[in-house]
């Protein structure tokens, strides 16, 4: 599925998806300097590497920062399928997904069973 035809990207609170990271000059130091921008190239970010972290640490942060609306997206496709197959999802995910920029989604109203109004019939003896 094309991400812009992904309905769990749409409504969102963010910029539109998805981003990317371009490249740019680089700081005093040389290190390389990121614009993160959203589907339509409007800056969101400049990311550049902290001496305090390891490039490697500095790449998987931009990356996760860069796929954050399709990770949101994720998260609220398996709340939905959670909720049509009755799987109970912790409330504080839903409440996550919300933070985050994502849907404000109610979790399912906990269901009780019934008890049933007749019992079966016992197996016959041997």
């Amino acid at each position: 599925m094309h991400k812009a035809d992904n309905i769990f990207l749409q409504n969102h609170r963010h910029n539109p998806a998805p981003w990317q990271n371009k490249t740019v000059a680089g700081t005093r130091n040389g290190d390389p300097r990121y614009i993160l921008q959203d589907r339509d190239g409007v800056e969101i970010a400049v990311l550049h590497c902290n001496t305090s972290i390891t490039p490697k640490q500095f790449k998987h942060n931009r990356k996760l920062i860069e796929h954050a609306p399709e990770l949101l997206a994720a998260m609220v496709e398996l709340l939905y399928a959670a909720d049509t197959q009755g799987i109970r999802i912790e409330p504080s995910l839903y409440q996550l997904v919300a933070a985050a920029g994502g849907p404000e989604i109610e979790p399912p109203k906990p269901t009780t069973a019934t008890e049933p109004t007749q019992l079966p019939p016992e197996p016959p003896q041997r």
